[in-house]
């Protein structure tokens, strides 16, 4: 039954619970609960069938419209609706009345019916997630204690809203976010990204986007103003407002300016990660769980074993550092080869932070991945490294890579060309038995003063046509050639007249015994230039060698005198001789450490008295 006095019902924005209040007030009721009992008020603001009913059959509105903003008792947990918006606890608003003091005061001022019945409350002050009044653009306000807060129309009535003032002015950019929720709550829905997250799903990624945007990209554009100058909210609003192709761009910006690792992926994505892990089997995360999934897997170099939101599947992308671990190769090699392909920029990256697609890594690093090192083709020549690097350096075997590491060169060699040097070496050197005449590679050396890279370089070019080999194997060791198609060189000749002039000189071998010291020691005599050196060709193997004349060596013992013959011919402990020597201002001829003797000058010791008179 139609109760005899009324009052008009807004559809567009009112609570069940509003009117019901305005009613109590027309009919002349000291409050809504004395309309309705106690009970009853909780129940139209549920929504529950018997109270609307009763409401409706009172008011004349239909059931339908009373129940578009009730908040019916949710079957999720956690979870609450709101008209057309799904929110989530923590927007609820609990022991407080929220509303517009201004809007309070024209619904009084122009409304229809007795003034006291005018006011009413509009269905967005229920949510904290609506911060400001759209129509006045200012804050809302907050009223709680004793004030009535399920009776709107008592609360004007006693005057709870005059005693606040008016919220702050908002910006627009805030105001965006609020005219967006208004009308997700009021029923407005696309089929646009935006619109297809439950409200709850959109509040995160406003202020989880909104974060990620200002400590990434504060300078980034978004509405006409920088992201810096925005809040959190209203930064994640306009990005997500604009669609997926905007988040896309946004996240792939961020990822391209501050190339994080794969190990800091959480920490890059800041809140957004922890929320979307917490989330990721609800069904209303699944859209966005999916994307932003696929969204890293495709930008950042992650792979299986890895996890962003879900555990990672596939790897799109490859850091320097797992490209090298997946094709067990060092890091600075990888790095430097796919610099020299120009896939990677030279830069001061580390190497977690420099990305390669899949496809460029492997079709760069899966055939260099079996190239092989100087060792490695040197177990398969049956010969040392440095004789590889030899053949290498002569190009006689031609390297598919080569590089400095430290301060030693390095070449790498492509499993093909070691096949093929072996081919050209060996196809016209049969197996030979008997009385052949034929010599090992080490004898011609011997005899003609060339180097084994020499002769090699003579095979493998065809001047040498008698060859063969002692044994299946083909290594170098089995080779053997004809020492009578081994000219004499320029410099084995040379080599001659070195050997008859040999007595005069000392390797640095000889030279530490005739010293009677150690190797260090002589290194670094020869270092501070106390030992004049001569490089010298070897007789064997005709590279340079170091060797110190003999008259220099007896001049040094002539003119110098060690610490521990200086101490010896005193008897002295050494220790203690050198602190007299140090009292006395002597000094050595360079300053030691460690191992190195120490030694001083003859004229020096004598000056002093210190000579020993047996040294």
């Amino acid at each position: 039954m139609r109760l005899p006095v009324n009052v008009l019902f807004h559809p567009e924005s009112e609570t069940p619970l509003s009117l019901a209040s305005r009613l109590a007030s027309a009919m002349g009721y000291s409050s809504v609960a004395d309309l309705l009992g106690g009970s009853t008020v909780q129940a139209v603001a549920r929504g529950e069938v018997d109270a609307i009913k009763m409401l409706s059959s009172w008011s004349g509105v239909p059931v339908e419209q009373l129940l578009r903003f009730a908040v019916p008792t949710s079957k999720e947990a956690g979870e609450w609706r709101l008209g057309g918006a799904v929110f989530r606890k923590e927007m609820r608003v609990a022991g407080h009345f929220r509303f517009c003091p201004r809007c309070l005061v024209e619904d009084t001022d122009n409304g229809f019916g007795r003034p006291r019945s005018r006011p009413y409350e509009r269905a967005s002050w229920s949510t904290r997630a609506v911060t400001a009044c759209t129509r006045h653009r200012e804050l809302l306000v907050e009223v709680g204690g004793d004030a009535p807060l399920n009776d709107v129309a008592l609360f004007v009535a006693e005057g709870w809203h005059l005693e606040c003032q008016p919220g702050c002015p908002v910006d627009g950019a805030e105001l965006e976010v609020d005219l967006y929720l208004e009308g997700r709550i009021f029923g407005k829905q696309s089929q646009s990204f935006i619109d297809r997250q439950e409200v709850h799903v959109l509040l995160m990624l406003f202020q989880s986007l909104g974060w990620f945007v200002q400590n990434h990209l504060p300078s980034f554009i978004l509405g006409g103003k920088p992201a810096e100058e925005l809040t959190i909210r209203a930064a994640g609003f306009l990005i997500i407002n604009a669609g997926w192709e905007m988040i896309e761009r946004v996240v792939k910006e961020a990822i391209d300016r501050h190339r994080p690792a794969a190990q800091t992926i959480r920490e890059f994505f800041g809140p957004l990660v922890r929320h979307l892990r917490r989330n990721a089997d609800a069904p209303a995360y699944a859209e966005v769980v999916g994307l932003f999934q696929a969204l890293v897997e495709r930008n950042v170099p992650v792979g299986p074993g890895d996890r962003f939101v879900l555990p990672v599947q596939n790897r799109h992308l490859h850091s320097i550092r797992s490209a090298a671990l997946e094709y067990g190769m060092d890091r600075k090699r990888v790095r430097k080869l796919l610099e020299v392909a120009e896939i990677v920029q030279v830069s001061s990256l580390s190497d977690r932070h420099v990305y390669i697609s899949v496809i460029d890594a492997e079709r760069h690093l899966k055939i260099a991945s079996a190239n092989l090192n100087a060792v490695e083709v040197a177990s398969i020549l049956g010969v040392r490294s440095d004789r590889v690097r030899e053949l290498a350096d002569r190009n006689i075997l031609v390297p598919c890579e080569t590089g400095v590491k430290g301060n030693r060169p390095f070449h790498r060699f492509s499993r093909t060309t070691i096949d093929e040097f072996r081919d050209r070496l060996f196809r016209r050197a049969p197996l030979v038995f008997g009385d052949h005449g034929l010599v090992s590679l080490d004898h011609a050396c011997r005899r003609r003063s060339v180097t084994q890279t020499e002769i090699i370089g003579l095979v493998v070019n065809g001047t040498l046509t008698r060859i063969g080999r002692s044994e299946e194997t083909v290594t170098l060791g089995s080779l053997l050639v004809d020492l009578h198609e081994l000219p004499l060189t320029v410099a084995a000749e040379q080599n001659l007249d070195y050997v008859t002039s040999r007595a005069d000189y000392l390797d640095l071998t000889e030279v530490k015994n005739a010293l009677a010291t150690t190797d260090v020691t002589v290194s670094a005599l020869v270092k501070n230039s106390v030992l004049p050196v001569e490089f010298l060709p070897n007789p064997r193997s005709l590279r340079p060698q170091a060797f110190v004349r003999r008259s220099s060596v007896a001049a040094f013992l002539r003119d110098h005198r060690s610490l521990h013959r200086i101490a010896s011919g005193w008897r002295r402990n050494i220790a203690w001789m050198k602190s007299e020597l140090d009292e006395n201002g002597l000094k050595p001829i360079f300053e030691t450490t460690g191992k190195i003797a120490r030694y001083y000058r003859t004229e020096d010791l004598a000056r002093a008295c210190l000579l020993p008179p047996n040294a």
